[in-house]
């Protein structure tokens, strides 16, 4: 095999990398298109003791949606108690 070969300019090209959800949401807070309150909300529904980490990704991923089509001011970020009765349906069904 021949591991010295030249590399040709297609295989020079990366895709950018796609960051990981939580990381999104972070850089999206420190970069202020996240202000504190909603910030806070995002945290304790993602650091309850009860979200598995399948639901954690599936939250992370919702929101990030959820700016990315409608904005940072338009997003109203579900209370703790709202998204605890929606995973409790959908773990019944």
């Amino acid at each position: 095999m021949n591991f010295t070969r030249d590399i040709t300019p297609d295989e020079r090209q990366v895709a950018p990398a796609t960051p990981a959800p939580l990381t999104l949401l972070a850089s999206r807070y420190i970069v202020g298109e996240i202000s504190d309150a909603p910030w806070m909300s995002m945290m304790s529904l993602l650091d309850d003791s009860d979200t598995t980490a399948e639901e954690r990704l599936a939250l992370a991923n919702f929101l990030n949606d959820a700016f990315s089509d409608l904005g940072p001011t338009a997003v109203k970020v579900p209370a703790l108690v709202e998204v605890d009765e929606l995973v409790a349906l959908l773990r019944a069904a």
